[in-house]
């Protein structure tokens, strides 16, 4: 059995490199509607019993093109939401570092242990991910939803160490299969 992780399109977020976690939603570009219909038509002749989405609009547009193809209803889950950034939501890295510089730093030198002020931890999100998954591996399913999502969906499944976070390639539109029995992670699309 397997679970195919897929990132949405592109949004304008993206293209700006703007911090967009759980409380700040934009549009899929028209880049990121053609890598969701490329998404979905990966999926026109697998077996997938359902698809889980993130409730994120951008999330939902690219789960939306899955849904048609297969014919599957998705089912909005709000653990599947992007980490919530706090006060770097809606920030580039450099507005990052000009409005907030102590915080920063912080968060340079603690890593993935940070919690960003007014909102979640990596750590955080991966206990909010445990939760999704832990009764999800005896069947296929697509589960759309963010970078974060996806890396900490990866740990989680393959019980592997946080550290390894950064060893995945998630672009936007990509399809990440993970075999649960066997924890193998290929990349597809």
């Amino acid at each position: 059995m397997g679970i195919y992780l897929v990132r949405h399109g592109q949004t304008e977020a993206n293209l700006k490199k703007i911090y967009s976690g759980n409380k700040t939603d934009t549009p899929l570009t028209l880049k990121g509607r053609k890598q969701a219909q490329r998404a979905a038509s990966y999926f026109k002749n697998k077996r997938v019993t359902k698809i889980y989405s993130s409730s994120l609009g951008r999330a939902l547009e690219t789960a939306k093109a899955i849904s048609n193809i297969t014919g599957i209803e998705i089912i909005i889950d709000e653990k599947l939401s992007e980490i919530d950034f706090g006060i770097y939501e809606g920030l580039t890295w450099k507005e990052s570092l000009q409005k907030y510089p102590k915080e920063t730093d912080e968060w340079t030198k603690k890593g993935l242990s940070y919690k960003f002020p007014n909102g979640e931890s990596f750590k955080d999100l991966l206990e909010r991910i445990k939760e999704f998954f832990w009764d999800k591996n005896d069947e296929d399913i697509i589960v759309i939803c963010h970078e974060g999502v996806i890396r900490a969906a990866i740990i989680c499944i393959c019980k592997i160490d946080i550290n390894s976070v950064w060893d995945y390639e998630v672009k936007n539109g990509s399809i990440i299969y993970v075999e649960t029995n066997k924890n193998i992670v290929v990349n597809l699309l």
